[in-house]
């Protein structure tokens, strides 16, 4: 046991105002009784000084307490005299009792619950969590109020889904609910990653050059140098004079003049080019 992480058995926080003491004292005993030291919470006999083994498996569940509630609770009930069995009653007490202000608290904040940047999953453990501590302080909620409350908070992406709720509440408990959310939730994220993919590929095919998404049609041909007005081209082998002619170059299209050896006019090797 002296090995043991409580945040292993009991992974959330007790809270004094927004958690669960039932799903508390659940966890807590379900751990305990693992290693069969359970009547350490449940029974009042202490024995003597000299049991160093008990002594010693009750520090052990004192810290397990202490590291599984809030600092607030902590300060609440820490004391160096009491064992695990007095700390564990006195912490019952700080829930089970005022149950009517608790209820009114919890009431009011379980009305006020919205999905928000929350997934479904997390939604819907917020409100269980609420709807437990209610039942606490003897103040169940039923599925119905339950499903109301879940589909008066959660985003509009859900409506559709949510009006089909609302029409069968009665009938419809709230795990059903939830599960009904959740493969809704999984189906627009799923439409949503095909959107994205096809948009990535409309803008590949339709943008940029060779070096793109697409592929484009590469590039106009990059016109020859010039060089006064002139276009230098390859004289024939045959002639010791250069040989220059217009180019012309348009915005519409890069066009570049050929023209044919035996259509040059060879004793006119300079043709200026005309503006």
């Amino acid at each position: 046991m002296r090995s043991v992480q409580i945040k292993n058995i009991i992974t959330r926080t007790l809270e004094l105002f927004t958690g669960s003491y039932t799903q508390w004292r659940n966890l807590m005993e379900l751990g305990v009784a693992e290693y069969g030291v359970l009547d350490h919470l449940l029974s009042d006999a202490t024995p003597s000084s000299l049991d160093i083994e008990w002594h010693t498996i009750d520090l052990i569940l004192k810290r397990w307490i202490y590291g599984s509630i809030s600092p607030e609770l902590t300060g609440m009930i820490m004391a160096q005299d009491k064992t695990a069995r007095q700390l564990y009653l006195t912490l019952a007490a700080v829930f089970l009792n005022n149950k009517r202000h608790r209820a009114v608290h919890l009431t009011s904040d379980l009305h006020e619950q919205r999905q928000g940047s929350l997934g479904i999953a997390q939604y819907c453990a917020r409100i269980k969590t609420i709807a437990d501590a209610l039942r606490d302080v003897d103040q169940p909620v039923s599925d119905d109020a339950l499903v109301t409350v879940l589909v008066r908070g959660f985003n509009e992406r859900h409506h559709v889904t949510g009006k089909i709720l609302l029409a069968a509440a009665s009938r419809t408990s709230f795990d059903d609910a939830r599960n009904t959310l959740l493969l809704d939730e999984m189906q627009a994220r799923a439409s949503e990653r095909v959107a994205s993919q096809s948009a990535l590929l409309a803008l590949g095919r339709g943008g940029g050059g060779h070096h793109g998404f697409g592929g484009g049609a590469p590039p106009p041909p990059r016109p020859p140098p010039m060089h006064g007005g002139y276009v230098h081209l390859t004289r024939p082998s045959s002639l010791a004079l250069p040989l220059t002619i217009p180019y012309v170059y348009t915005a519409a299209s890069a066009f570049q003049t050929q023209v044919p050896q035996h259509h040059i006019n060879w004793p006119h090797v300079h043709c200026p080019v005309s503006s």
